[in-house]
């Protein structure tokens, strides 16, 4: 597959405009701003996979640098604040990103090639890690996960903890579920 064709495809699973079913009300990113629903994602994508320690407006503007080299903005755009930023991140469900992620697996797989190298004996490999990460112990928590919670007893205290797991084709290299 020519390398234009595989950008394009993984270009494409970011959406242009976000649907409405991942928004928390109809009327967001319906404003012409300088950041829209795919620079959001794509934005948010690029903090996960940077691993640098920078500050959310440090790496704006190397994003939004970029954006300009690229030719994707104007030379004049400025890069947006952490304020704004956040704000619009509460307005995107997670759910936006589960599905992005569905979608790029199942790309990966179409655009792998069929070898035996990638399995053994015939069969996919996979693996299955987890980690426990402790969750804020906010009301909302509470009463969604936990309404017996420990919290409502003066004498004891309340850690809420999530699980997540992930599921991982091993000779693919690709995780194929967060869960």
């Amino acid at each position: 597959m020519p390398t234009h064709s595989l950008f394009s495809n993984i270009s494409q699973l970011i959406p242009q405009s976000i649907d409405d079913t991942y928004k928390t009300a109809p009327t967001d990113f319906s404003r012409n701003t300088s950041l829209t629903g795919s620079k959001l994602i794509s934005f948010i994508l690029s903090l996960t996979a940077s691993n640098k320690k920078d500050g959310i407006d440090i790496q704006s503007g190397e994003y939004f640098k970029n954006l300009r080299r690229s030719g994707i903005i104007s030379s004049d755009e400025q890069p947006v604040k952490r304020s704004a930023i956040t704000r619009a991140r509460k307005k995107l469900s997670w759910e936006q990103f589960h599905d992005m992620e569905q979608k790029a697996v199942t790309l990966a797989y179409e655009l792998w090639p069929d070898d035996d190298a990638y399995q053994w004996h015939g069969m996919t490999v996979i693996a299955i890690d987890g980690s426990r990460h402790s969750l804020p112990a906010s009301e909302e928590i509470r009463i969604n996960y936990d309404p017996e919670s420990c919290q409502l007893s003066s004498n004891k205290q309340y850690f809420p903890q999530g699980l997540v797991s992930i599921a991982y084709d091993v000779f693919h290299g690709i995780p194929l579920s967060i869960l």
